[in-house]
């Protein structure tokens, strides 16, 4: 895909995910070591012929919550099972949630236990009790 000094990271990344047919996952334009802000023109933000602009790839996720008594992370782009987390032994996981940051996320049975995990590893950070013995999410 060739730039230009009009074209938006928002323009390209479609331009690219149409070149090369790929799905499921997040394109981000970096320069300078700061990530591009999609509505602004690549002249506005100070590229010029010649410049490095690096491309980053990262994989959608997608988080589910189960009657089974888990919750997993699902890659959208091939559809496999990232990871599987086992929130409630014989319960039913109500609902889940990743934090802003996609670091940790957050399980809820409907038994109102909630449970803090590292999304990268699957480790258990916590859990949590709400009012009532709730947490609501």
């Amino acid at each position: 895909v060739r730039a230009r000094g009009m074209d938006t990271p928002g323009y390209l990344r479609e331009a690219v995910l149409r070149t090369t047919g790929e799905g499921g996952v997040a394109l981000h334009f970096v320069f300078q070591s700061q990530v591009l802000d999609e509505r602004i023109t690549l002249r506005d933000a100070g590229i010029k012929d010649g410049d490095t602009v690096f491309l980053v790839q990262t994989p959608l996720l997608c988080l589910t919550a189960s009657f089974d008594g888990t919750a997993r992370i699902w890659y959208l782009q091939n559809g496999d099972c990232r990871r599987m987390l086992v929130a409630q032994l014989g319960g039913q996981v109500q609902s889940a949630t990743f934090s802003p940051n996609g670091l940790k996320l957050l399980t809820v049975s409907l038994d109102g236990l909630g449970k803090l995990w590292c999304a990268e590893t699957g480790e258990l950070c916590c859990e949590l009790n709400g009012k009532d013995g709730h947490v609501m999410l």
